[in-house]
Parts: C-alpha cells; structure tokens; sequence
C-alpha cells in the first residue's frame, strides 16, 4: 500500500496590482512603441488603446481570463485599424478559453458524456480552480484526510464524480459511433484557424514586438511570459499541428464505440484472457479498428495544409528570434546561430517532403523522404499485420490501483507496435535508401548529434525551469 502524503498549501507571493499596471505599461511603452507615430485612426488613439490593454492584463492578473478576452475583442470590433497588441491578445485569450468553446462543448457533450459546457475560466483559471490548487502543491486523487484536485474542482466539472471513478464507469454507455465524431472533430480544426489568422495579423503590425502575460493568470508570478514576434509564430505553430492531427484522425473510419472499446468491452471480453485488465483488452479490441480505412481523404489535405503552415510558422519562429532585440521569455539569442541554421534546413526538407521527395540534410548514408502519400490517399494498414504487440516483463513488478481502488501488484505489461506495423505504415515507400528495421535508419545531424540538446537547453532551460518550480 503507498503511504499517505500530507500537502500542504503555500500561498504563492502576490505582485500588488499597482506595481503589475506599471511593470505592464513599462512593457508597453518600451516593447511595443505604440506612441503617436502609429498613426491609428479613430476615436480611440494610442493612449485609449494603451489604456484597455493594461486594462486587459490586469484581468488576466485576476484571474478573469474571459473578462480579458472580451476587451481584446471589444478593442478589435470598435478600431478601425487595431493595434498588434490586441490581436495578440485576442488570440491568446481564444487559446485559454477554447475548452468552453462550442466545438469542444459538441465534443464533450455528445460524444463524452458531459453534463453541461465546460466554464473555462471558472475550471481552470479562476480561485479554487485547476491551477490555484496545482501551484499549491496538492496532487490530483485525495490523499487520506486531504482532498486532491479532482475533488476540489469537482463541482466545476461537466461530470460527476461517480462518472470519474474509473475508465470503464467513464466510458460505459457511450454507444455512439466514432464516426459520428469526426465531424465534431474537422469543426473544431476549422475554429483554431482563426487563432492563427489573428497571430498573422498581430505580426502584419510592424509597431508589434512583444506582448506580457501576467504570470497571476496561472497563480504564479514566476509565470509571467513575454512573448515575442517568435513566441508568436511558434504558438501559431503548435495550433497548427493540432489543427493537422485533428484532421489526420478525422480522416480514418473508426465504426466502434467508446463503450466498447474502454467502457463494458463486450465483444472482447466474452473470450476472456487470465490477467488481462481494461487496457489489454481495449489493444486487443483497437488492433484491427484504427488506421485500416480511409473514410474522408479530403481531410487528409487539409491536415497538409495545416502541417505546411505550421512548418512555416516553426522557421519563421527561429529566424524571428535569431534576429530579435528585445529579450523575451524563450532566449533565443543563447542558442547556437549554427544549430539554429541546420534545424531551418531539416525542417525546410520536412516541409519539401509533405508533397513529394526531399533529401534530408545532413543525413548519413544520404537518405530521401517522402511523405506525401500519408496525404494523398492515405496510408492503411493491412488487416494481415497486427499493430500492437503484449510484452510482459516478469522481473519488474509494477503497483497501481484497479477501477475499485484497490492496489495491487503484477507484472509490468507494455502493449508496443510491432515491428511489422511500424515497417509497412510508417517506413516502405516512405525513405530512399529504404530500411528494414527502425534500427537501421540513418543518422541524422540535426537530430543525433548532441548540439541539439544544448539547443534547446540554451533558448528554454530558463522559462521550463520556472515552470518545473511552479508545478
């Protein structure tokens, strides 16, 4: 049995809101050079604008991210040329509040079981929320007499608590087909197109340097962010892959249910297996269902498309922050120049190789990828080929807690792709020279060599060890 853990609260250090208006507007003033020489027309003039953006940030220091949202937005809607600060903004608050939106309430509800919306800023920002307990310390299931995350948010959650128990009581009697999913799915791609149209627009701004983002919206001063035309384009990025995985999986057919794969699991467990629990079985029920059929290969194009945009926002990032002035929350001007360069022309192969064959730089022996048909048809997996693999290690004895939560011990069981499935999905037709095994591949500069970790150390050891100390 583990032993019981007290958490104890500690109250985060709070920056008094007048000393966070004033390191705001220095922000402004200095990051932004929004003066008179903008030239904004309108009833509202710089100082109006300055004066709403602070008032936004300090929302965001209250914990009112929906609050602060709304003044992005009512800034857009009533300027006639609005400054890169408040698309910047709009498109950040979007972002934070996107588990309220109505695409993944449609998700939620119909498709998870969900009670009612999700109140993004009350769940997650909010006091008493996700983040005012996580900064403090307090672990996620309860911990003898003390409660943990998930009962104390409880009451802003979308299902009960009872719903929340284990995978299966989860997931049992959601009866609906996957299928009918995947339409919910392509929606909410289609909505996190216009973050990035607002990110494109905010960069359009050639006034625009940076934009401040008080770390108090998290509950931790050691948050803040400032974040750059480059943080920009990178955020853009990461929306974009997302977009492209969203529409990739919505692309496959999947006529099952979660109640079958994850909740009562009929079908597989009327030939039941000895020490076989609800992962094992839900691998065993998913091998012959995913990634067989293609049942819409238009969304295979328009994930390209959005990996392509998403590629180009990555490049765009690196070549912003090698060139920047102004200091911001990523360093970028502690990485290598020469690294960043060769990062830029792998990722410019990648990009090259979406619509047909590139050369890898730097590649060893010299090695052509071609991507292209995951978009073009799609790629299926023979039904003659398995996708996963049980391994079973008896000299590791693993604890967990059973849907009951009890505890028990077992040996340490890993489902993995078989080799088989990775050569004929991932692999053939893809590398010139091909490869057999994943063993066998080439080696890659860019990747293998150890210069990329110190990379990467260099520009986001700082922010990811504030982070690390926060959570």
């Amino acid at each position: 049995m583990p032993s019981t853990r007290n958490h104890k609260c500690s109250h985060a250090r709070r920056v008094p809101l007048g000393l966070l208006v004033l390191l705001g507007l220095a922000v402004m003033i200095l990051g932004c050079m929004m003066g008179d020489d903008a030239g904004y027309d309108g009833e509202f003039g710089a100082d109006a604008e300055t004066s709403q953006i602070m008032e936004a940030q300090g929302e965001l220091a209250r914990h009112r991210v929906d609050q602060a949202q709304a003044i992005y937005n009512q800034i857009i809607s009533e300027q006639p040329n609005p400054p890169g600060q408040a698309f910047a903004g709009k498109a950040i608050t979007d972002l934070l509040m996107l588990p309220g939106s109505s695409e993944v309430s449609a998700l939620l509800i119909g498709h998870l079981g969900a009670a009612h919306p999700v109140d993004a800023n009350a769940l997650f920002y909010a006091d008493d929320g996700l983040f005012y307990w996580v900064v403090r310390g307090v672990s996620w299931e309860d911990q003898g007499s003390y409660k943990g995350v998930r009962s104390l948010i409880s009451a802003r959650l979308p299902w009960s608590q009872e719903q929340l128990s284990g995978t299966q009581i989860f997931f049992g009697g959601l009866s609906n087909s996957l299928n009918l999913a995947t339409a919910d799915l392509t929606q909410l791609a289609d909505s996190m197109g216009s973050i990035q149209l607002d990110i494109e627009r905010a960069l359009q701004d050639e006034y625009f340097d940076s934009i401040y983002i008080p770390g108090l919206t998290f509950h931790s001063e050691r948050l803040d962010l400032f974040l750059g035309r480059a943080e920009l384009q990178l955020l853009s990025a990461t929306v974009a892959w997302v977009r492209a995985g969203l529409y990739f999986l919505s692309a496959y057919d999947y006529d099952f249910s979660l109640d079958d794969a994850l909740g009562s699991q009929t079908p597989q467990r009327q030939d039941p297996q000895q020490g076989w629990g609800v992962e094992d079985y839900a691998h065993a029920f998913l091998d012959a269902r995913v990634l067989r059929q293609v049942d819409s290969p238009e969304r295979l194009l328009q994930a390209r498309e959005a990996l392509e945009g998403g590629l180009d926002s990555t490049m765009g990032a690196i070549r912003d922050g090698m060139s920047a002035s102004w200091q911001t929350s990523i360093r970028w001007d502690k990485g290598n120049p020469a690294h960043a360069e060769q990062i830029l022309g792998f990722l410019g192969a990648l990009r090259a190789s979406l619509a047909g064959p590139a050369v890898i730089p730097g590649s060893s022996p010299e090695t052509t990828i071609d991507l292209s048909s995951f978009f073009e048809g799609g790629r299926v997996l023979d039904g003659s080929i398995d996708w996963f693999e049980r391994v079973v290690d008896p000299e590791v004895i693993v604890s967990s807690q059973n849907d009951q939560g009890e505890w028990v011990e077992a040996e340490y069981v890993e489902w993995v792709i078989t080799e088989d499935a990775a050569q004929a999905f991932f692999l053939d037709g893809v590398f010139d020279p091909a490869f057999e095994t994943r063993a066998d591949a080439p080696t890659i500069e860019v990747i293998d060599d150890k210069s990329g970790d110190e990379y990467f150390d260099a520009i986001l050891g700082p922010l990811l060890d504030r982070m690390n100390e926060v959570f």
